[in-house]
């Protein structure tokens, strides 16, 4: 993993200086755990927050509810583009899943492969319709639940 965390200790503050040890986000930990001791190495990985997606459904509703949004093709295919937050792991080298969880995709280019789920404030319809925070918030623990029986259900390599 990239050496972008560092470890404190919580009672006095000092850096710990261990090769040995990897800052992992807690809801991602045991996934990243689980993937690892089966022989998929994990170069990287990101969990999705709900922040984003909460904020753009702000954002919309108040401009809708003040008639300052034109709602069109052009408009949502604007916001689509904008509206994500990812959850990502990297992978060390190049895997062909024969199948990955619910939602996400899998990318590989000629030396890693890449899983991604995109956490959306809009509903997959073809208007604008907003999620509610408790629906972004279902569907994010969601994919991380499907995340976790994906890892267990994997072959060890």
């Amino acid at each position: 993993m990239n050496k972008e965390y560092v470890i404190m200790n919580k009672n006095t503050f000092e850096i710990v200086e261990n090769s040995n040890l990897i800052a992992i986000d807690s809801q991602l930990a045991k996934i990243i755990s689980i993937l690892n001791k089966k022989g998929y190495y994990v170069k990287m990985c990101s969990r999705a927050r709900i922040s984003r997606p909460f904020l753009i459904t702000d954002l919309i509703y108040n401009l809708q509810s003040k008639n300052l949004l034109i709602i069109n093709e052009e408009t949502k295919n604007v916001i689509d583009q904008l509206d994500y937050e990812s959850t990502l792991i990297i992978f060390k080298e190049k895997y062909n899943f024969n199948n990955i969880p619910k939602n996400f995709k899998l990318i590989n280019n000629d030396s890693e492969s890449h899983l991604i789920f995109n956490l959306k404030a809009l509903k997959n319809t073809n208007g604008i319709e907003l999620k509610s925070l408790i629906e972004i918030d279902e569907e994010h623990n969601k994919s991380i639940k499907d995340l976790e029986i994906w890892a267990k259900k994997l072959p060890n390599i």
